[in-house]
Protein backbone atom coordinates (compact mmCIF):
# COMPACT_ATOMS: atom_id res chain seq x y z
CA UNK A 1 0.00 0.00 0.00
CA UNK A 2 1.39 3.41 -0.95
CA UNK A 3 1.98 6.10 1.63
CA UNK A 4 -0.81 8.23 0.10
CA UNK A 5 -3.37 5.43 0.23
CA UNK A 6 -2.26 4.52 3.76
CA UNK A 7 -2.71 8.15 4.85
CA UNK A 8 -6.11 8.33 3.14
CA UNK A 9 -7.20 5.13 4.91
CA UNK A 10 -6.06 6.51 8.28
CA UNK A 11 -7.93 9.77 7.66
CA UNK A 12 -11.07 7.83 6.75
CA UNK A 13 -10.72 5.76 9.92
CA UNK A 14 -10.20 8.93 11.99
CA UNK A 15 -13.36 10.50 10.52
CA UNK A 16 -15.34 7.32 11.18
CA UNK A 17 -14.09 7.20 14.77
CA UNK A 18 -14.93 10.88 15.25
CA UNK A 19 -18.50 10.25 14.06
CA UNK A 20 -18.77 7.26 16.41
CA UNK A 21 -17.38 9.41 19.24
CA UNK A 22 -20.08 12.01 18.58
CA UNK A 23 -22.73 9.32 18.75
CA UNK A 24 -21.22 8.01 22.00
CA UNK A 25 -21.30 11.50 23.53
CA UNK A 26 -24.93 11.84 22.45
CA UNK A 27 -25.81 8.50 24.08
CA UNK A 28 -23.93 9.49 27.26
CA UNK A 29 -25.87 12.77 27.38
CA UNK A 30 -29.14 10.89 26.98
CA UNK A 31 -28.28 8.35 29.67
CA UNK A 32 -27.13 11.11 32.03
CA UNK A 33 -30.31 13.12 31.47
CA UNK A 34 -32.42 10.03 32.20
CA UNK A 35 -30.39 9.22 35.33
CA UNK A 36 -30.90 12.76 36.63
CA UNK A 37 -34.54 12.98 35.56
CA UNK A 38 -33.72 16.01 33.40
CA UNK A 39 -34.22 16.78 29.76
CA UNK A 40 -31.27 17.45 27.48
CA UNK A 41 -31.76 21.21 27.49
CA UNK A 42 -31.58 21.25 31.30
CA UNK A 43 -28.45 19.10 31.11
CA UNK A 44 -26.87 21.44 28.54
CA UNK A 45 -27.53 24.43 30.80
CA UNK A 46 -25.98 22.58 33.76
CA UNK A 47 -22.92 21.78 31.64
CA UNK A 48 -22.54 25.44 30.67
CA UNK A 49 -22.75 26.52 34.31
CA UNK A 50 -20.26 23.85 35.39
CA UNK A 51 -17.83 24.92 32.67
CA UNK A 52 -18.20 28.71 32.88
CA UNK A 53 -19.30 29.29 36.46
CA UNK A 54 -22.09 31.69 37.43
CA UNK A 55 -23.81 33.36 34.48
CA UNK A 56 -26.65 35.82 34.12
CA UNK A 57 -29.85 34.42 32.67
CA UNK A 58 -29.31 36.39 29.46
CA UNK A 59 -25.73 35.11 29.07
CA UNK A 60 -26.96 31.59 29.77
CA UNK A 61 -29.73 31.96 27.18
CA UNK A 62 -27.23 33.15 24.57
CA UNK A 63 -24.74 30.37 25.34
CA UNK A 64 -27.47 27.69 25.24
CA UNK A 65 -29.24 29.12 22.21
CA UNK A 66 -32.48 29.65 24.14
CA UNK A 67 -34.99 32.46 24.39
CA UNK A 68 -35.21 34.37 27.67
CA UNK A 69 -38.55 32.70 28.44
CA UNK A 70 -37.13 29.23 27.77
CA UNK A 71 -34.05 29.79 29.91
CA UNK A 72 -36.25 31.09 32.76
CA UNK A 73 -38.26 27.85 32.60
CA UNK A 74 -35.04 25.79 32.63
CA UNK A 75 -33.65 27.76 35.60
CA UNK A 76 -36.94 27.30 37.49
CA UNK A 77 -36.85 23.53 36.88
CA UNK A 78 -33.21 23.24 37.95
CA UNK A 79 -33.79 25.42 41.02
CA UNK A 80 -36.73 23.25 42.06
CA UNK A 81 -34.33 20.26 41.99
CA UNK A 82 -31.73 22.17 44.07
CA UNK A 83 -29.25 22.11 41.18
CA UNK A 84 -28.95 25.89 40.70
CA UNK A 85 -29.50 29.03 42.72
CA UNK A 86 -30.05 32.65 41.79
CA UNK A 87 -27.66 35.03 43.54
CA UNK A 88 -27.26 38.77 43.28
CA UNK A 89 -24.03 39.79 41.56
CA UNK A 90 -21.70 41.25 44.20
CA UNK A 91 -20.40 43.79 41.65
CA UNK A 92 -23.88 44.87 40.48
CA UNK A 93 -26.77 44.16 42.85
CA UNK A 94 -29.27 44.74 40.02
CA UNK A 95 -27.90 41.72 38.19
CA UNK A 96 -28.80 38.15 39.15
CA UNK A 97 -26.43 35.27 38.48
CA UNK A 98 -27.37 31.62 38.12
CA UNK A 99 -24.89 29.22 39.67
CA UNK A 100 -24.72 25.49 40.30
CA UNK A 101 -25.31 24.36 43.86
CA UNK A 102 -23.10 22.14 45.98
CA UNK A 103 -25.61 19.35 45.35
CA UNK A 104 -25.10 19.78 41.56
CA UNK A 105 -21.34 19.37 42.03
CA UNK A 106 -21.86 16.28 44.18
CA UNK A 107 -24.21 14.73 41.63
CA UNK A 108 -21.77 15.48 38.81
CA UNK A 109 -18.82 14.10 40.75
CA UNK A 110 -20.72 10.89 41.50
CA UNK A 111 -22.01 10.39 37.95
CA UNK A 112 -18.75 11.12 36.16
CA UNK A 113 -16.11 9.84 38.59
CA UNK A 114 -15.46 6.62 36.68
CA UNK A 115 -15.55 8.34 33.30
CA UNK A 116 -13.03 10.99 34.36
CA UNK A 117 -10.79 8.40 36.00
CA UNK A 118 -10.78 6.37 32.80
CA UNK A 119 -9.93 9.38 30.66
CA UNK A 120 -7.16 10.48 33.05
CA UNK A 121 -5.71 6.97 32.91
CA UNK A 122 -5.89 7.00 29.10
CA UNK A 123 -4.17 10.41 28.92
CA UNK A 124 -1.41 9.24 31.28
CA UNK A 125 -0.30 6.80 28.58
CA UNK A 126 0.68 9.57 26.15
CA UNK A 127 3.91 11.55 25.98
CA UNK A 128 3.86 15.34 26.27
CA UNK A 129 4.40 15.61 22.50
CA UNK A 130 1.47 13.25 21.83
CA UNK A 131 -0.73 15.18 24.27
CA UNK A 132 0.18 18.38 22.40
CA UNK A 133 -0.96 16.75 19.14
CA UNK A 134 -4.18 15.53 20.78
CA UNK A 135 -4.88 19.01 22.17
CA UNK A 136 -4.19 20.59 18.78
CA UNK A 137 -6.61 18.17 17.11
CA UNK A 138 -9.35 18.73 19.70
CA UNK A 139 -9.00 22.51 19.49
CA UNK A 140 -9.03 22.39 15.69
CA UNK A 141 -12.09 20.14 15.71
CA UNK A 142 -13.90 22.48 18.09
CA UNK A 143 -13.10 25.41 15.77
CA UNK A 144 -14.56 23.48 12.81
CA UNK A 145 -17.65 22.67 14.90
CA UNK A 146 -18.02 26.35 15.91
CA UNK A 147 -17.93 27.43 12.26
CA UNK A 148 -20.51 24.79 11.33
CA UNK A 149 -22.79 25.78 14.22
CA UNK A 150 -22.61 29.41 13.13
CA UNK A 151 -23.37 28.44 9.53
CA UNK A 152 -26.45 26.50 10.69
CA UNK A 153 -27.96 29.33 12.72
CA UNK A 154 -31.37 30.46 11.44
CA UNK A 155 -30.98 32.77 8.50
CA UNK A 156 -27.39 31.65 7.86
CA UNK A 157 -27.87 28.34 6.05
CA UNK A 158 -30.18 27.24 3.27
CA UNK A 159 -33.06 25.02 4.35
CA UNK A 160 -31.81 21.52 3.66
CA UNK A 161 -35.29 19.97 3.63
CA UNK A 162 -36.54 22.22 0.83
CA UNK A 163 -36.98 20.87 -2.67
CA UNK A 164 -36.63 22.88 -5.85
CA UNK A 165 -39.48 25.33 -5.90
CA UNK A 166 -39.17 25.92 -2.14
CA UNK A 167 -41.63 23.26 -1.00
CA UNK A 168 -40.52 21.05 1.89
CA UNK A 169 -39.98 17.41 0.99
CA UNK A 170 -42.57 14.94 2.25
CA UNK A 171 -43.68 11.45 1.40
CA UNK A 172 -45.71 11.36 -1.80
CA UNK A 173 -48.33 9.19 -0.07
CA UNK A 174 -49.07 8.13 3.48
CA UNK A 175 -46.89 5.35 4.81
CA UNK A 176 -48.92 2.34 5.91
CA UNK A 177 -48.40 0.79 9.31
CA UNK A 178 -46.52 -2.52 9.27
CA UNK A 179 -48.86 -5.29 8.10
CA UNK A 180 -51.53 -2.86 6.86
CA UNK A 181 -52.31 -2.67 3.15
CA UNK A 182 -50.85 0.34 1.41
CA UNK A 183 -53.26 2.95 0.07
CA UNK A 184 -53.48 2.90 -3.71
CA UNK A 185 -51.92 5.77 -5.59
CA UNK A 186 -54.39 8.27 -7.06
Amino acid sequence: MSKESSSAALRAQALAELRAFGADVDRLDGATAIQLGLNRTDLRVMELLNRHGPLSASALATAAGLTSAAVTTVIDRLASRDLVTRQYDAADRRRVLVEPTRRAAEVSDTLFADLLAGIRELLAGYSDAELGTILSFIRGTRAVFARQIEALRPGQAPALAARPGGRPSRPSRPVAAPGAPAEPRP
